[in-house]
């Protein structure tokens, strides 16, 4: 009997935190579009914890112990873009002209920050004025390995002079 009930507690259990997890993922997401609400409707990322805990519906310290500090949930929010940057180019340039796919990819990122500036421009002037050892390079080298990829068809079709890494 002992073994039909082991197998039982450990589908309950894991069924409780997989529920946990699912409230810890939907509290992100509530603070996450709480955060870019705020930076839509202010032009700025001038609020505090505070009031981005309010807007989420949630404590101050949910946000620290899920998120971290308010430049976390900035860099998420950028890199959420970033996501879509990809999928975007992933979608439309994956094949042809390697010249083609710089540009189209370079569309793809002058369309996102433009046709969304009012998001965008707060959240860069922030983070740019805002020394990050963490946040920052692994974003920078989403960004990097983003243009890396891009340009890799290019570098392997001989396009560029031999001196150009």
């Amino acid at each position: 009997m002992m073994s039909d009930e082991q197998p039982r507690d450990a589908k309950v259990l894991s069924n409780q935190i997989l529920g946990m997890e699912r409230a810890k993922q939907r509290r992100r997401e509530a603070i996450f579009a709480a955060a870019e609400t705020m930076i839509r409707s202010r032009g700025d990322t001038d609020f505090s914890m505070n009031e981005l805990a309010r807007a989420a519906s949630v404590s101050t310290y949910t946000i620290y112990n899920l998120i971290g500090a308010k430049d976390t949930v900035f860099y998420t929010l950028l890199n959420l873009g970033i996501d879509r940057i990809e999928n975007v180019r992933v979608g439309s340039f994956e094949e042809g002209d390697a010249l083609l796919a710089i540009l189209g990819a370079a569309d793809s990122v002058v369309a996102t920050f433009t046709e969304d500036a009012g998001f965008y421009r707060p959240l860069m002037r922030h983070l740019l004025g805002v020394p990050d050892p963490v946040n920052r390079p692994h974003f920078m080298a989403r960004a990097f390995n983003y243009w890396l990829n891009v340009v890799q068809p290019a570098a392997d079709g001989g396009i560029f002079r031999e001196d150009v890494s």
